[in-house]
């Protein structure tokens, strides 16, 4: 028997199966299909955030490289620096170089009251004094300016000078070396009859900065053959040159030191206002010292 309230329900039901007959639900494979496109736009959309953020922030700092109105930049204040005093140097003497007064050669050269000794009496001569076998050989390219005197005394004895300035001590002292060797070299030491022969040479000291002497004979055979003194004195860039010739050689060999630092002593008053000379001595380098007399030119016996 059929319960008539149910009827109604059944119905209903029946209706419903008849809209879902056209209802397809989907199945495994559609589920899947769904899956696989939300991943894909999953990681579409993913790479295009990325690629969108990477371009705004390229676009964000182009922007600000280009648009970025660039820092002001204010003037350079640099210090000015102070300009440096250049100090003035005064140029000083060299140690070694001496201070001339200016005066003429001339003035500086020797007089007769510098002739040593007392029982000659010497005038100034007009002409040079004759020139003597060996005598001193000046090289004339190293003279600058030069002045000379010659004196002469009864028995034929004779003085002279020559001053001597060179363009510097360098030449001075080369010139005294070049006259030195050159005399040497026509000087014998030993006697040989007919020529010049040397008895006494060596340095002379204490008078300018360096000075050399030697005496010698003519002819060592014959006593009475003319005897000269050769005496080179240098200070400075002056060099002295004296020749002091006598009629006979003298029997003690002495020599007169007096007469070439006098000389030297008013040569280096007049041209450098100082004094050069000392106490004169003969050094023959073998250490033994040459008699010296007080200038007494007599007839050497």
């Amino acid at each position: 028997m059929t319960n008539n309230a149910e009827d109604p329900l059944h119905e209903q039901l029946d209706a419903l199966r008849t809209d879902l007959t056209d209802v397809h639900m989907p199945g495994p494979h559609a589920a899947r299909r769904r899956g696989a496109r939300r991943t894909r736009n999953q990681v579409t959309g993913a790479v295009l955030a990325g690629v969108a953020a990477i371009a705004i922030g390229v676009i964000g700092t182009t922007q600000d490289g280009i648009f970025a109105a660039p820092e002001p930049v204010g003037p350079t204040q640099s210090p000015t620096p102070a300009p440096t005093d250049i100090p003035t140097v005064v140029p000083s003497p060299m140690p070694d170089e001496q201070q001339e007064t200016g005066a003429e050669l001339s003035e500086a050269l020797m007089t007769a009251d510098d002739i040593s000794g007392d029982e000659l009496t010497w005038t100034v001569s007009e002409e040079p004094n004759p020139a003597v076998e060996c005598g001193p050989p000046i090289n004339e390219a190293a003279v600058l300016d030069e002045a000379g005197i010659d004196f002469t005394a009864d028995d034929g004895n004779g003085m002279m000078q020559h001053l001597i300035r060179t363009e510097s001590e360098t030449v001075a002292e080369e010139l005294l070396d070049d006259i030195q060797d050159e005399m040497e070299s026509c000087l014998p030491e030993s006697p040989v009859e007919g020529e010049p022969w040397r008895y006494n040479v060596g340095g002379l000291e204490n008078v300018g900065e360096e000075g050399w002497i030697t005496s010698y004979s003519t002819d060592p055979a014959d006593q009475d053959a003319p005897a000269p003194t050769v005496t080179l004195v240098r200070y400075a860039d002056v060099v002295s040159v004296m020749v002091r010739t006598e009629p006979t050689r003298s029997n003690d060999g002495s020599l007169d030191l007096e007469t070439p630092a006098q000389a030297t002593a008013r040569m280096c008053e007049v041209l450098f206002e100082t004094t050069c000379v000392g106490q004169p001595e003969f050094d023959d380098g073998l250490g033994g010292d040459a008699s010296t007399d007080d200038g007494d030119t007599g007839d050497g016996g």
